[in-house]
């Protein structure tokens, strides 16, 4: 999940200067607004994906000390799952992914060849983040797909332009593991579970991810405030019917 939102926030990072100098000549006025909206939108992100691994790896910890018996999450990281972090988690993506999809074409008229090659990823109805969005129904935490999946489909989509069917065997497998692995925190965690989550902080590092995300907004931010004034970025983002 955060791999897939690493490449995206790069993409809009990158797009940020040529997005300052277009939007005069292009009719692009509230671009930085929308930019600074989804930047803000990725801050919650990070900081619900924060909490979320840290309930994980607590658990781990604690169920090694447990020897891997059962037990409910909550008895063994003293936080309630049922607070809402994983609907918040998921009403943070589906934001990000509203607001970048509403601003598509201003985007697309800035760097259309890249805005194209994430499609596997922010496609409205097919994109894996999409996907990963549905998978965290009913309580589900996706551990799916792997960076490499990743990394995969967009350098296929890349090579094949955009007329390359989202609907490919590549695509489906990638999205049929993110469903198939995703994890349920409904019941009690057993041995099995505790195995699962134990391989997905090994695998993938999300710790390393979630560092390197916060490393890319960070450069979002900083390229925001150098290439957009406050006005810029605040004010447009207001309703001008309050502005006399």
């Amino acid at each position: 999940m955060l791999e897939a939102l690493g490449l995206v926030v790069d993409f809009l990072t990158r797009a940020i200067p040529a997005a300052a100098g277009r939007r005069r000549k292009k009719k692009l006025d509230d671009v930085g607004s929308e930019l600074f909206l989804i930047y803000f939108r990725l801050n919650e992100v990070i900081v619900t994906a924060e909490r979320i691994l840290g309930v994980l790896e607590n658990y781990v910890r604690r169920m090694s000390q447990n020897d891997g018996r059962s037990h409910l999450l909550e008895d063994l990281t003293g936080k309630s799952w049922q607070t809402g972090l994983l609907m918040r988690q998921r009403t943070n993506l589906q934001e990000v992914a509203e607001l970048i999809f509403r601003d598509r074409s201003g985007l697309m008229l800035i760097d259309a060849p890249s805005y194209n090659a994430l499609t596997p990823l922010l496609d409205r109805k097919m994109g894996l983040i999409r996907v990963l969005i549905r998978a965290m129904d009913g309580n589900r935490l996706p551990v799916a797909p792997s960076a490499e999946d990743i990394h995969c489909v967009v350098s296929l989509y890349a090579l094949g332009g955009q007329h390359l069917d989202l609907d490919s065997e590549e695509m489906r497998r990638v999205q049929d593991r993110i469903f198939a692995e995703a994890l349920s925190f409904d019941d009690v965690m057993d041995e099995s579970t505790y195995r699962a989550v134990q391989r997905y902080l090994d695998a993938e590092n999300p710790r390393e991810q979630l560092k390197r995300i916060k490393g890319s907004v960070s450069n979002m931010r900083r390229s925001l405030l150098k290439h957009f004034t406050v006005e810029d970025m605040l004010l447009r983002a207001g309703d001008e019917r309050f502005s006399n």
